[in-house]
C-alpha cells in the first residue's frame, strides 16, 4: 500500500472461496494460527456470504430505517431478510449455505523435532528449527500429505511434500517478509509508464503531453471492467467526474497509483462511493483509507458502512473505533437526494446477496444510471413477487431501473444466480441499449449487440462536452484521442464518440417483460428534463468551438468551485492550522488565473517570490540553457511550486538546482487554471493564524545551532519507514521537534504501567525496551509475519522464548523495508494484558494496587530489568512510543480498566545514554489525526526503525 508503514496483503481468500464452491464445488482449506484467526475469518464470511447479522435469525429485521428518507415507501424497501434468505437457500433445496461447506479451517499446533513421530519429517538443522506445524491430509487416498511447519526464529514456512509411501518428495521454503508488495500492479486501460527519453530543453519548446488526461466537468472513466473471478482482468472501478473533480466507486486496489501515473492527483479525487462489501468492491476503498494524506469520505448506507468497518477490522485486527477514525462517513438514504460537488445522487437498493445500493447521478440537465451489482431478470422478480420474498412494487421499481431516461447507463452483467445474465441486457429495448455500457464482465460474445465499456482514461466518456440528445454510438469502435481542433469542430468527445440518435418514447419500445411503472419519477422528468438546458451552458459549448484561448476558462462556475480551492489550498503546509478568519483571508489573497498552452504562468525571477498551485491542467519547467543536466519538472493538478519552506519537495520547488534558471509555462492542450499566492502575503497569514508554522520557525532556530547531521530532515532519511513519509506529513511532523532531552544510561524513558504520554525519536545513542520474555516480539511489519509461538502459560512462553535469537546491538534488520517491535494485534503466545504479567510476578512479590495510582513500585521494575527479560536495542533514527495506549485513553476516558492508556513494557537509555527528539502526546495526536494512513500503521507498534 502507499502508506510507508503499512504492509498490504499480498494474499485474498474471499473469492478463492467463492470459486472453489461455487465453481468447482468443493471447499477451500485454509490453514490459520489459531482460534481467534479462524473466529476473524468467520466474521468476514457471515458479512460478506450472508450479509449483517441484524438480517438473519428468528428475531431478524427486514430493514433497518436510517437507510431511508423519511418519506420513503414502505412498500419500495427491500426486505433484505427474506431477500437474503433466498440467496442463502442452495438452489432446489430449502438447505442453506453455511461457511463449511466454503471453508476448511486448520490450524498450527506446537511441534518439538525431537519428540516428532517417525511420520512427520521436520527440519532439525539451525535456524530452521520448528515451533509449530500443520499437516493437511487429501481426502483422496494413495495422494501426497502437505506438512508445513513455521520457524519463528528464522521467519519461515518450510513446506513438505510427503508422498503415500512416508517420503518427502518436494521442500519449498517460504520468508513471508520477502514477498513483495505488487506496487506496479496496473489497471485495464492504463499501461505500466517509462520515463520519458532526455532530450535538449529550448524556451520556444516546452515538453509536449504525452497522454495528457484533461478530466470533464461531467462523465466517467472507467478504471476496470471484470469480476472477482477473472484471473487476469481488473475488477470494476469508476470515477464520475464532477466539475472536473472526481468520486471514485468501488475502486480497484492500486487505483490512486494508476490515476497518479495519468497525472490524476489524489487531491482531484474527492470521495469514494462504497456500494457493496464483496472483495471485488470494497478492498479498494480500504487501501484508499490506509493511504494517508486527509481523510477521505466514504459515501454509503449506514447498514453498508457499518458492515465494512466490521469486516476490516476483523481482517486488519485494527479496532472499529480507530477505523471509524481513518475517515469520514457522509450516509445516503435511499429516497433522498445527496448533493456532492454541484450534482445530486439519488441511491436505490439493488437485489444482490448482501445490501447494496445502485445510484442515478444528475449534472445540470445531464444524467448517469449506475445499476450496481444487480439480479435483473424479469421472470426471476416475478417469482419473487409470487413467492412473497419482494413487493410488487419493489419489483416494478427495478424492472424499471435501466428503462429511466439518461445519458449515460453502466449496467453490470455476471453469473446467475446473483447477477444479470447477457440474454435479460440484450432483450432491452434498443433504445436503453443505445445508452448502455456492460460492466462487472470479462468479455462479451462476437455476435453480441452489447457493448463493453471502454476502460482508462483514454476511454473516457464525455457527457458535458456533447451537445444533449446524444447518445452512445452503435459501433464498439473508439476514436484514439481525436486532437482538440476535431473536438472543437465536431462537439464529439475526445474518447468515446456519441452519435444523434431519434428518441422516442420508451414506453412505447419497451418489451412487455419491462413496463415502466414510475417508481423512478421522482428521480427524473421524461419530459421536461431535456428543456432544462441553461443558455450560459449552450454557449459555454458553442464557444469552445470558435474559440482559441483557454478552455478551461469556458468551463462554467459552480457552487462547489470554493470549496475545492479551500481543499487544495489545505495541502499547503500550515494551512489546515489556520483559523477561520485566516483562512478567509487566505481566500483572498489568492488570485486564481487561466492561461493558454505555451504561455509564461511564472517567470523565473518571480519563483521565490510566489507560490503557483495547479487547480486543473498542467504546467512545465522551461529554459534555455541545453547544458543543464536536470530534467524539467512537470506539474499536475494539485501540484504546486515555491520556496522551500511551503513545497518540502526539493524537486518541486523553486531552489531546486537551476530552477532560478527556469520560467515555468502552461504545457496542455486546453491551457492551465492556477492559485497563485505572494510569498510574503502567504507568511504574513501563517504568522498570525498559524501556531504550527511559528513552531516551524522555532524549531529551525533550534536547528541553525546544531551540527547538519542532527537535523531533524537528516535524522527521518535513516528511519527505512518514516523517509517515505510525503512533503506536508514531513514538515507537519518537523514543525513538532522543538523539544531534544539527553538521558543517561539507565535513565527510564517510561516505565511499564506509566501513562503513554510522549513519542520519541533517538538522535543518538541507544535506548533498549524490557519486557517479560515471550511478552513481545520483533515483527516485520507487513501482513505476512509469523507470530509468536502459542503457549498456555507464562512459564510456558518463558521456556519456549529463550530458544529464540535475542537482538543485537546492530538493531532491527531492515533489509525488506522496516520493522517493528510490535504488540501482538493476533493471538500471541502470552496474553499481554497487565492482570497476567501481574499475576505472576504477585507470587514472587506479592499484590500491589499501585496500577490505580500511577505506576508499578520499584521492586515490580526490579522485576522486569531481571535475567527473565528479553532487551530489544533500538538506536539513532528508531522512532519509539505505544501510540494505541493513549489513544485508546482518548477515545474511552471513562473506561474501568486500570491498564489502558498505559505502557505494557519499560524503555531506558542504553550503557552510553542516549539524546532523544520528544514529541507529545497532544502534538502527535494532532498529528495522526490529519495522517488518518499513519494513525492506522502505528498501532500496536512500539518502535519504526
Amino acid at each position: 500500500m502507499d502508506s510507508p508503514l503499512f504492509g498490504s496483503s499480498v494474499s485474498e481468500f474471499e473469492f478463492p472461496a467463492y470459486f472453489n464452491y461455487f465453481v468447482m464445488r468443493k471447499a477451500v482449506v485454509l490453514i490459520v494460527e489459531g482460534e481467534r484467526e479462524e473466529r476473524d475469518v468467520r466474521k468476514v464470511f457471515e458479512e460478506t456470504l450472508f450479509g449483517p447479522k441484524s438480517f438473519r435469525g428468528p428475531h431478524a429485521e427486514s430493514w433497518r430505517e436510517e437507510d431511508y428518507g423519511k418519506d420513503y415507501s414502505r412498500n419500495l424497501k427491500a426486505d433484505f431478510k427474506r431477500e437474503f434468505e433466498y440467496f442463502r437457500c442452495i438452489p432446489g433445496t430449502k438447505k442453506e449455505l453455511s461457511i463449511e461447506m466454503l471453508l476448511s479451517f486448520k490450524h498450527f499446533t506446537p511441534v518439538s523435532p525431537s519428540l516428532a513421530p517417525p511420520s512427520l519429517h521436520p527440519p532439525s538443522s539451525p535456524p530452521y528449527t520448528p515451533t509449530s506445524l500443520c499437516v493437511i491430509k487429501p481426502p483422496e487416498p494413495n495422494s501426497d500429505t502437505i506438512e508445513i511447519y513455521k520457524s519463528y526464529a528464522s521467519q519461515k514456512y518450510i513446506i513438505n511434500t510427503v508422498s503415500p509411501s512416508n517420503t518427502v518428495t518436494g521442500t519449498a521454503t517460504i520468508t513471508p517478509s520477502e514477498i513483495q508488495d505488487p506496487q506496479q500492479t496496473t489497471i485495464d486501460g492504463f499501461q505500466k509508464k517509462s520515463p520519458p527519453p532526455r532530450r535538449p530543453l529550448t524556451t520556444l519548446t516546452p515538453p509536449s503531453p504525452k497522454n495528457y488526461f484533461s478530466p470533464p466537468s461531467f462523465g466517467c472513466t472507467i478504471l476496470g471492467n471484470s469480476h472477482g473471478f477473472d484471473p487476469s482482468g481488473s475488477v470494476s472501478g469508476y470515477v464520475i467526474w464532477l466539475n472536473g473533480r472526481g468520486i471514485l466507486v468501488d475502486p480497484p486496489p492500486f487505483s490512486s497509483k494508476t490515476l497518479e501515473a495519468e497525472g490524476v492527483r489524489r487531491s482531484c479525487i474527492i470521495g469514494v462511493v462504497l456500494t457493496h462489501c464483496h472483495a471485488d468492491h470494497d478492498a479498494g476503498t480500504f487501501m484508499k483509507i490506509l493511504e494517508g494524506g486527509g481523510k477521505v469520505v466514504i459515501i454509503t448506507t449506514d447498514t453498508i458502512y457499518r458492515s465494512f468497518i466490521r469486516k476490516y477490522s476483523a481482517l486488519s485486527e485494527i479496532s472499529e473505533t480507530f477505523l471509524r477514525r481513518s475517515h469520514r462517513f457522509r450516509p445516503a438514504k435511499i429516497g433522498e437526494p445527496l448533493k456532492i460537488f454541484g450534482s445530486v445522487f439519488k441511491f436505490f437498493h439493488s437485489l444482490h446477496t448482501i445490501p447494496c445500493v445502485g445510484f442515478r447521478v444528475e449534472w445540470r440537465s445531464r444524467s448517469i444510471v449506475f445499476s450496481g451489482d444487480h439480479l435483473n431478470d424479469p421472470k426471476t422478480l416475478e417469482k419473487l413477487v409470487k413467492d412473497k420474498v419482494m413487493t410488487r412494487e419493489r419489483a416494478n421499481m427495478l424492472n424499471e431501473m435501466p428503462l429511466q431516461d439518461c445519458d449515460l447507463l453502466l449496467h453490470e452483467s455476471g453469473a446467475p444466480p446473483i447477477h444479470t445474465t447477457l440474454e435479460v441486457l440484450e432483450a432491452l429495448p434498443e433504445e436503453v441499449k443505445a445508452r448502455m455500457y456492460v460492466v462487472h464482465t470479462s468479455n462479451l460474445p462476437e455476435d453480441s449487440t452489447l457493448r463493453v465499456a471502454p476502460t482508462g482514461t483514454a476511454g473516457t466518456i464525455r457527457i458535458s462536452e456533447t451537445v444533449p440528445g446524444y447518445v452512445l454510438p452503435q459501433n464498439k469502435a473508439l476514436t484514439p484521442n481525436p486532437t482538440p481542433e476535431q473536438r472543437r469542430s465536431s462537439l464529439l468527445p475526445a474518447d468515446s464518440i456519441l452519435q444523434p440518435v431519434s428518441r422516442s418514447s420508451i414506453a412505447a419500445n419497451a418489451s412487455s417483460a419491462y413496463s415502466p411503472h414510475g417508481a423512478f419519477a421522482s428521480m427524473m422528468d421524461l419530459e421536461g428534463r431535456r428543456a432544462q438546458l441553461t443558455r450560459s451552458e449552450t454557449k459555454g459549448i458553442n464557444a469552445e468551438r470558435t474559440s482559441n484561448s483557454s478552455t478551461l476558462s469556458l468551463r462554467e462556475t459552480s457552487s462547489s468551485d470554493s470549496w475545492f480551492m479551500l481543499s487544495l489550498l489545505y495541502n499547503l503546509p500550515f494551512v489546515s492550522d489556520l483559523a477561520y478568519a485566516s483562512v478567509m483571508e487566505l481566500l483572498e489573497l489568492s488570485q486564481i488565473m487561466t492561461y493558454v498552452k505555451g504561455s509564461t504562468v511564472l517567470k523565473k525571477e518571480e519563483r521565490r517570490d510566489h507560490l503557483v498551485m495547479v487547480w486543473e491542467g498542467e504546467i512545465v519547467e522551461c529554459h534555455t540553457h541545453d547544458q543543464d543536466a536536470r530534467e524539467p519538472v512537470t506539474f499536475h493538478a494539485g501540484d504546486w511550486t515555491g520556496p522551500l519552506t511551503f513545497q518540502p519537495n526539493v524537486d518541486q520547488s523553486c531552489e531546486a538546482s537551476s530552477a532560478s534558471k527556469r520560467r515555468v509555462v502552461a504545457n496542455s492542450p486546453g491551457g492551465v487554471k492556477i492559485i497563485k499566492i505572494a510569498v510574503s502575503e502567504f507568511k504574513f497569514v501563517l504568522g498570525t493564524g498559524s501556531q504550527l508554522y511559528s513552531k516551524f520557525q522555532e524549531v529551525r532556530r533550534i536547528e541553525k545551532g546544531l551540527p547538519a547531521s542532527d537535523s531533524f530532515g537528516k535524522i527521518i532519511k535513516e528511519n527505512s519507514s518514516l523517509r517515505h513519509l510525503n512533503p506536508i506529513q514531513h514538515r507537519h511532523l518537523e514543525s513538532l521537534t522543538r523539544s531534544r532531552v539527553v538521558y543517561e544510561p539507565g535513565d527510564y524513558l517510561w516505565r511499564r504501567g506509566d501513562f503513554s504520554d510522549a513519542t520519541f525519536l533517538v538522535i543518538r545513542g541507544s535506548a533498549e525496551f524490557l519486557s517479560c520474555r515471550g511478552s513481545w516480539e520483533i515483527n516485520k511489519a507487513r501482513s505476512g509475519s509469523l507470530d509468536t509461538p502459542r503457549c498456555a502459560t507464562l512459564e510456558a512462553a518463558l521456556s519456549e522464548a529463550k530458544k529464540s535469537v535475542d537482538i543485537s546491538d546492530g538493531g532491527v534488520d531492515a533489509a525488506s523495508g522496516f520493522a517493528t517491535v510490535s504488540r501482538r494485534r493476533a493471538t500471541i503466545a502470552l496474553p499481554t494484558s497487565s492482570a497476567t504479567v501481574e499475576e505472576s510476578l504477585s507470587r514472587s512479590f506479592g499484590s500491589s494496587n499501585d496500577l490505580e495510582s500511577a505506576a508499578l513500585d520499584e521492586k515490580r521494575h526490579e522485576a522486569l530489568d531481571s535475567s527473565d527479560l528479553r532487551q530489544h536495542k533500538v538506536g539513532r533514527s528508531a522512532f519509539v512510543g505505544n501510540v494505541s495506549e493513549f489513544m485508546l485513553a482518548e477515545e474511552e476516558p471513562d473506561s474501568k480498566n486500570i491498564s489502558q492508556g498505559r505502557h505494557k513494557s519499560t524503555l531506558r537509555a542504553g550503557c552510553k545514554g542516549c539524546e532523544v527528539i520528544v514529541f507529545s502526546k497532544d502534538d502527535f495526536m494532532h498529528f495522526l489525526n490529519t495522517h488518518s494512513g499513519i494513525l492506522l500503521s502505528l498501532l500496536g507498534t512500539e518502535v519504526v526503525v
